[in-house]
């Protein structure tokens, strides 16, 4: 009994540990991943432009080539946060910016 209880507290610490990481790092983790999909679609973008060299602006492909391209043109996906700012790298950078600078503020008037 003694020992269940021992490895259930082990569990339970080991659960807290994997969250606070989790806690920490997601907010980095799905900003990169906000990045990489709009990344992407400039990526289909470039494809979708080659492909209309080859396919006829005529043909249901072409039609739908057409259809996409204008879409990604017009509306790439950006992925926001509460309609305030933009979720991607340059946040982060922005983020770090500010928190540095704080520190520096900071710094000078305790001197």
């Amino acid at each position: 009994m003694n020992a269940m209880l021992v490895n259930a507290r082990v569990c339970s610490k080991n659960i807290r540990k994997v969250m606070k990481l989790y806690l920490k790092f997601c907010p980095l983790i799905l900003t990169f991943c906000c990045d990489a999909a709009y990344s992407e679609s400039r990526k289909i973008l470039i494809t979708g432009y080659k492909l209309e060299n080859y396919i006829s602006p005529r043909s249901w492909e072409g039609a739908e080539l057409a259809k996409l391209t204008y879409i990604l043109v017009k509306k790439p996906p950006v992925f926001a946060v509460a309609g305030l700012f933009e979720l991607n790298r340059k946040t982060i950078l922005r983020l770090v910016n500010t928190i540095a600078t704080y520190f520096i503020v900071i710094a000078q008037f305790k001197n």
